[in-house]
């Protein structure tokens, strides 16, 4: 499948989700079933910002929002079937780009080191 390298979002638009809802997926995969709160923490996001990427995913039935047995006041995300289906299609899709991405500059090892160049920008920026 060729991909299209342009900085659109065109990767991720056949799999319905955009980067940052992608991220949620994957962070609530990686961490099992975490609390809303300690997402947007770990992802240093706003809670606001996690709860608006969220409303589609759970629409979509992609994650599910349950109260926390522990702690009432917080809820915890949970990963459904077809969220992990629909995570696995985007990073098949992530994955095809970042390959198209390293065929247009020369190599795995060059897309490597602009990321490693990029890296250290952002942390010579903040």
């Amino acid at each position: 499948m060729p991909y299209d390298l342009a900085p659109d979002g065109t990767t991720l638009r056949a799999t319905g989700l955009t980067a940052e809802q992608s991220l949620l997926l994957a962070a609530i995969a990686e961490a099992g079933s975490p609390r809303a709160n300690d997402l947007a923490y770990v992802l240093g996001l706003d809670p606001s910002t996690i709860a608006a990427n969220l409303k589609p995913l759970v629409r979509q039935n992609w994650v599910i929002v349950l109260v926390d047995a522990e702690d009432r006041r917080a809820r915890r995300l949970f990963l459904t079937d077809a969220g992990s289906e629909r995570l696995g299609m985007a990073i098949k899709h992530l994955r095809g780009f970042e390959d198209a991405l390293a065929v247009q500059i020369g190599g795995k090892r060059n897309v490597r080191t602009v990321c490693h160049t990029l890296s250290g920008l952002t942390t010579a920026c903040i």
